[in-house]
Order: structure tokens, then C-alpha cells, then sequence
């Protein structure tokens, strides 16, 4: 058990995180300290009450309640101000998920993100962090939506296949979607929505096939990744008994979808939901734009699990699947 310690006699190796109006005239009663692992570390805990002078008590409303870290050997830890630093500060189990700096060689890492827009120049910083991020976490398949970019008003040589040349030295495998049905309507090169699919490196050379949202809106974009093959079954007796080599053999491939669910109605005709709204209007198709996103795509997930195909499919703005 600590003695209580007030402001003259406390260690100079004390250090309390308090706010100016939270800071107590007397140190309050300190609880037992609780060692850390095996270290001598020890991290104390005051209790909710505080003295303020001889005989009296804390206002109830506002406890003083602050931590006081102590160690023999090394001042306590920073806290982190950027992502970059939290993440490499947290031991293995103090996250969820796996663990992000261990990348196992027989598995494949797939991230999804909303970007919020492509830089219309290859060169941009944002596309550049984009590049940093894929290729320092080692990205296998990427998934991104929102895009917010008319590819076709791109200039020559700032297009994505043009950024993942610098990501990816053994290969890559892409497919960007957005709404083909209407010209863009700002000066820039932007229009909302949008998705992209990529396969990077190693992963890229079992791509199969790619493919988009069928009517043109850029609602998802997809690619067929070969898996597995088996030999396919077949009640026959005499062709079971045939050699393997002899038999006709099936994959069971994977579909790697991203997709964007527009947002409820907004305010211009620019909104992803104006621009499907429109479409389906002069289409004769009364059905909602958000109800609409999710029964194409429900059938589109039939028609890839009728040709064999699993799916993994990542979309943003929208309900669980």
C-alpha cells in the first residue's frame, strides 16, 4: 500500500494527467498498485473522492479522477496522434482482426475502402498515399468505391491501370466502373460513384475474367479469381475409374466485387441516387434506386454461384447483405 502523497512530497517521477479545472489542491488517497506483466512498470489509480483543504470534500458532479503512471526507468508513453502511430504502438491481442504486420505467404490480403474520390492526376498526393498504403500493407486485391472520377475525361497516361504500375512490379488486373449513360456533368473530370476492382502482384495472375454493374451505372465492378480445381464429378462407374488426367476438371473460382450503394435523395441532379433515378425513369422502372441496387445485385450473385463462383463482395452506403 502507497502513503498518500501531496504536492510537496510526490516523486518528481509522477506524472498526472489532469485538466486545469480537475487539478485537486491535495493529492487524493492512492489505490494499491497494479503491476503490468512482469515489468516494473506500475500504473496507479486515485479513488473518486478528493480532499480540497482540511475538512473538506470535492464537489460530487466533477470527481477528480486522473491516472498516474510510474516507471523506474523510462518516462510514461505518448499518446498517438496519427493512425500510423497508434497502430505500430499496440502489442498482438490489443486489436481486433489479424494482425496487420504479419503477412502470412499462403494467404491473400484483400482491403475495401470508400476513397472519396481518384485524383484526376496520377501524380497527386492522394493517389500517391493510395499507392504508398497498397504496397506497404502488401494489398493482394483492392476494393475501392466512391471513385467520383469519369475515366473517359481523364488525360492519356493519369487513368488507374497508369498509378498501379508504380504499385505493382509482377503484375496487375483492374476494372473501374462508373455510369456510362450520361455525360458528365461538371467541368472537371469528376462525377459521383463509381467502384474499382484490382488484383496486384502475384494474386493478378489468377485473375479470370472481369465484368460490371450490366446496366451501365457503375454500381459495382467485379473480377473472376480462379480457384481450386477438382476433377468433376459424375455418377458414371466407368468414368470414375478413368485416370485423373483423363477427367474434365472444374474451379471453384472466386468473384471479388466492390460496390456503392447510393445514399438516400439529396439535393441536385448530380447525386448518384439523381443519376440512377433519371436512368431508371426513362427505362420505364419505377423501382427505388437503393431497392433497385440491392435486387440486381442480388441477382447478379445468382448468376455468379450458378457458373461456380463464391463471392466476396464489399460495398459502401448500405445495409448488411
Amino acid at each position: 500500500m502507497l502513503p498518500p502523497q501531496n504536492a510537496a512530497t510526490r516523486p518528481k517521477s509522477l506524472v498526472e494527467s489532469v485538466t486545469p479545472d480537475q487539478a485537486p489542491r491535495t493529492a487524493p488517497t492512492a489505490r494499491p498498485p497494479k503491476r503490468d506483466g512482469g515489468t516494473n512498470a506500475e500504473s496507479i489509480t486515485p479513488s473518486l473522492t478528493d480532499t480540497q483543504g482540511s475538512g473538506s470534500q470535492s464537489d460530487a458532479s466533477t470527481p477528480s479522477v486522473f491516472p498516474i503512471f510510474r516507471h523506474p526507468q523510462q518516462s510514461p508513453p505518448s499518446v498517438p496522434v496519427k493512425v500510423e502511430e497508434f497502430l505500430s504502438s499496440l502489442s498482438p491481442g490489443d486489436f481486433f482482426g489479424d494482425d496487420h504486420r504479419c503477412h502470412l505467404q499462403s494467404s491473400t490480403r484483400l482491403v475495401f475502402q470508400n476513397v472519396n474520390g481518384i485524383p484526376a492526376l496520377a501524380t497527386g498526393w492522394k493517389q500517391q498515399q493510395i499507392n504508398q498504403w497498397l504496397k506497404e500493407e502488401q494489398v493482394g486485391i483492392a476494393l475501392l468505391a466512391e471513385t467520383n472520377t469519369h475515366w473517359p475525361s481523364l488525360l492519356e497516361g493519369q487513368h488507374w491501370n497508369d498509378s498501379m504500375r508504380q504499385v505493382a512490379s509482377k503484375g496487375y488486373y483492374s476494372v473501374a466502373a462508373h455510369n456510362e449513360n450520361r455525360a458528365r456533368l461538371m467541368a472537371s473530370c469528376s462525377q459521383y460513384g463509381g467502384c474499382v476492382a484490382t488484383i496486384l502482384n502475384s494474386v493478378a495472375h489468377c485473375a479470370k475474367s472481369f465484368g460490371r454493374d450490366p446496366t451501365k451505372l457503375g454500381r459495382w465492378a467485379y473480377v473472376r479469381v480462379q480457384g481450386k480445381k477438382f476433377a468433376m464429378p459424375t455418377p458414371d462407374d466407368q468414368v470414375r475409374e478413368a485416370s485423373d488426367a483423363s477427367r474434365s476438371r472444374f474451379s471453384r473460382d472466386l468473384a471479388v466485387v466492390s460496390a456503392y450503394r447510393p445514399n438516400p435523395p439529396g439535393t441536385g441532379e448530380s447525386t448518384v441516387w439523381a443519376q440512377h433515378q433519371s436512368f431508371f425513369r426513362s427505362q420505364g422502372r419505377l423501382r427505388e434506386p437503393r431497392e433497385a441496387f440491392m435486387v440486381d445485385l442480388l441477382r447478379a450473385i445468382t448468376q455468379w454461384r450458378d457458373e461456380g463462383c463464391d463471392e466476396d463482395i464489399s460495398s459502401t452506403k448500405s445495409s448488411s447483405f
